[in-house]
């Protein structure tokens, strides 16, 4: 169950901003210094690591984490088109298992949750998450992409932001098997009602190193904002009301960025010219 039900008109907003960030992208990419539409698709990949940082409410009040969290490894595909010398859209896959564990169980959803009504008290449990989201990100490079005849490689910094769509299946499970007769599983969580997922936010730093027009190295870290407070399988309770509750989880990653195809020089040098 959801632990806020979600505004009637979301979807359709979110779409339209989807539209809008991408006809952005296509009036800028038209109005670069050159005067006509390049091609500037790339492809990224990469892989690090995922971490659950913390849950907090709606007013920003950071919750007690109920679980020891673990990093879990993180994949994520990109494409994307630069848009003038600054700006990038990119559509992003994401792909990371989230780890928690909890030696003695003290959490506020115990007597108050059916998923915990049958937790055996003090037996060790454990959190395992399969996560996966699409985001639509604008990056601004703070290096522009002119001077492109360069040949030397170059630190190219960047910030970026978007939304997107979360999905995720989170298992709480004991540690080990209590008896012959229990079932490792406890409880299993999935996001919510809704056939899309739950909303999501990003934000990020990183950086691109490498020659332009050429394979480069990209290394990035990124904040989620997830709307939703039991990716890690356990409802938060304020007292006796249960809290409406999101979930920050912090990536690292490292990766690598190919070009589709090169950008054409604005002058391209003629052997008959004079």
């Amino acid at each position: 169950m959801r632990l806020m039900p979600e505004p009637a008109g979301f979807k359709p907003t979110l779409l339209l901003l989807v539209v809008l960030l991408l006809s952005t992208a296509d009036i800028l990419a038209g109005n670069n210094q050159s005067g006509r539409r390049e091609s500037r698709w790339f492809i990224s990949g990469g892989t690090g690591a995922a971490l659950l940082t913390t849950e907090f409410t709606s007013d920003f009040a950071i919750l007690t984490n109920e679980f020891n969290h673990a990093p879990g490894m993180a994949f994520h595909f990109e494409a994307g088109r630069r848009a003038g010398n600054h700006l990038e859209t990119i559509v992003r896959l994401d792909a990371y298992t989230l780890f928690g564990k909890s030696d003695l169980p003290e959490f506020s959803a115990i007597g108050k949750h059916h998923s915990l009504s049958e937790l055996i008290p003090g037996e060790p449990v454990e959190y395992i998450t399969q996560n996966s989201s699409v985001s639509f990100i604008l990056r601004y490079r703070f290096r522009g992409s002119n001077g492109s005849h360069y040949r030397h490689i170059r630190f190219h910094p960047f910030a970026e932001a978007g939304i997107g769509i979360h999905s995720f299946i989170a298992d709480l499970r004991y540690q080990q098997p209590p008896s012959d007769d229990v079932s490792t599983l406890i409880y299993r969580k999935k996001d919510g009602e809704t056939p899309f997922g739950v909303a999501l936010i990003t934000a990020g730093l990183g950086a691109r190193i490498g020659k332009p027009g050429r394979v480069n190295t990209v290394l990035q870290w990124n904040a989620h904002v997830v709307d939703y407070g039991t990716i890690d399988a356990v409802h938060n309770y304020i007292g006796d009301e249960r809290a409406n509750t999101k979930t920050l989880i912090m990536k690292v990653s490292g990766g690598i960025t190919i070009p589709l195809q090169k950008r054409q020089a604005e002058h391209p040098y003629l052997p008959f010219a004079r």
